[in-house]
């Protein structure tokens, strides 16, 4: 197969290599042809339940191959796929069913029940009532299914959001496979791709399935473990991986000894996002992926930019330039553009006024995100002199200590350098003399003291940046994709729950 063949899809890859592995599990190896008929059976059970066209498709599952059947199945349908976190509560389960209208919901044993009466039933009974149905003959003339989702955000406050464009007619977001991968060095269709998070979040859900749909290997971790990442990598000889900097964090924690002791060479590409990486980390996994490391910036709402790990060498700290077509501007709180080398908040331009999203039910979230053409997520940062930006915090997690404006990211950056720091994350909170203090919540083995660590700090930041205090927990409040959750952090400090050492 030669790469400018591309995203042919699933329904094409199980009739020319229908005994290829596509998925490799905890639930063992699946080849193309047995992931396209399982999912063609899905397809007709959801017709037989009653899933029409543009209908609404929940899925609350962990990462396991009936996953990717049943989100197969959703599409074969031309039916909408809904992610969901499996472990969502009660609560926001109903609250999700509600606001997606949804018509069905596949989800574990073990997950929340909605009340609202919908379709309802487990993977496995999904599995067990779809293999009553005869399968379809895959076809090399099969068109790859259309991937219709309709994505929830947490980048609001309060209840998740529903992300809708208006280039669609139900509002829903099609993802296409080919343009997502192409911006990046994969140029083969015989690639082994590793995903370490969960499905339900845009990433790995999107790697994941535009690896399969251009016919390479899917290897699938149930959870991240990261020995047992690199014991994958050098069994399946995992050619790209998505992950984020906790994950890194996570490996390189290991230690050099147990890292050199398995053979990574054939990993050609990384690519990591979800918040930001500390220079010292991605300096170190560079060495253990040579020439391999990708950073992408954005979100759900869209890429503002893209980093190769040449030009990162060139500018270390920068999360890249502009995709084509796509433009930023740094403005100040006026909406005056600031020049280069000027810290602002950070917009990115849409001239497409079909992807022009909106916070479906948040009005006041959308105004806030759009300055005309231009949107922005949130965070702050500059851009120098050749159009590199950099970011430096997002602006609620920006701290204002005594009128000195202090970036969480640069502590945590510190802070993480630290031999015995496992994970960190810096919050400011409020404090009667200078505005706000600076918090650290750190992850680190009895025996570590707080005074230890302001040390640390003192000789490589300015004192007004040094945590004031500083809580050890057991781990830290994260997405399963590595994204830290601040918000939860702010309210637990609020109510002064936790003692330091």
């Amino acid at each position: 197969m030669s790469a400018s063949q591309g995203a042919l899809g699933v329904p094409r890859w199980a009739a020319l290599r229908p005994n290829s592995d596509a998925v490799v599990s905890l639930e063992g190896r699946q080849t193309f042809r047995d992931l396209f008929a399982q999912s063609s059976q899905g397809e007709k059970l959801l017709a037989s339940l009653g899933v029409e066209e543009r209908d609404r498709v929940g899925i609350a599952v962990r990462n396991r191959r009936e996953y990717l059947h049943i989100s197969m199945a959703t599409w074969l349908r031309g039916a909408v796929l809904v992610p969901f976190a499996y472990h969502s509560t009660q609560d926001e389960l109903e609250y999700l069913a509600e606001d997606a209208e949804l018509t069905a919901l596949f989800r574990e044993a073990d997950g929340a029940i909605p009340t609202k009466p919908i379709i309802s039933m487990t993977w496995d009974e999904f599995s067990e009532q779809s293999a009553a149905f005869v399968p379809d003959e895959a076809s090399v003339d099969a068109p790859a299914p259309q991937q219709r989702v309709l994505p929830y955000t947490s980048g609001t406050t309060g209840r998740p959001k529903a992300l809708r464009r208006p280039n669609a007619e139900d509002g829903t977001i099609k993802h296409d496979p080919d343009a997502w991968l192409s911006q990046f060095p994969i140029a083969s269709n015989e690639g082994v791709h590793l995903c370490v998070a969960p499905m339900y979040h845009a990433q790995p859900r999107l790697f994941t399935q535009a690896a399969l749909d251009w016919g390479h290997r899917v290897v699938m971790m149930r959870r991240f473990d990261p020995e047992a990442a690199l014991a994958l990598i050098q069994q399946e000889r995992v050619t790209w991986i998505s992950m984020a900097p906790i994950h890194f964090v996570r490996i390189l924690k290991l230690g050099r000894e147990v890292i050199d002791g398995y053979d990574v060479s054939s990993v050609r590409f990384v690519v990591h996002s979800a918040s930001p990486v500390a220079p010292a980390v991605k300096q170190e996994m560079m060495e253990i992926f040579p020439d391999s490391l990708w950073e992408m910036y954005g979100g759900t709402e869209g890429t503002f930019t893209i980093i190769g790990p040449d030009e990162w060498k060139a500018k270390p700290g920068s999360v890249g330039k502009t995709t084509p077509g796509r433009d930023l501007a740094i403005l100040d709180e006026n909406g005056n553009e600031l020049p280069a080398g000027e810290v602002g908040m950070i917009y990115r331009h849409e001239p497409d006024a079909g992807q022009r999203f909106e916070y479906v039910g948040s009005p006041d979230a959308t105004a806030a995100a759009w300055r005309g053409e231009y949107f922005t997520l949130g965070e702050v940062g500059y851009m120098d002199e050749d159009g590199y930006l950099f970011l430096t915090d997002r602006v609620k997690d920006m701290i204002v200590r005594g009128g000195v404006n202090v970036s969480s990211t640069e502590v945590e950056a510190v802070l993480i350098e630290h031999p015995n720091v496992l994970d960190v994350a810096v919050i400011g909170l409020p404090d009667d003399e200078y505005g706000e203090t600076v918090l650290a919540a750190v992850v680190a083995p009895e025996g570590v003291s707080a005074q230890q660590l302001r040390e640390f700090c003192q000789e490589r930041l300015a004192a007004v940046k040094c945590p004031t205090r500083i809580e050890f927990l057991d781990e830290l409040p994260r997405e399963p994709t590595g994204k830290l959750r601040k918000r939860h952090l702010r309210d637990t400090y609020m109510k002064d729950g936790v003692d330091a050492r």
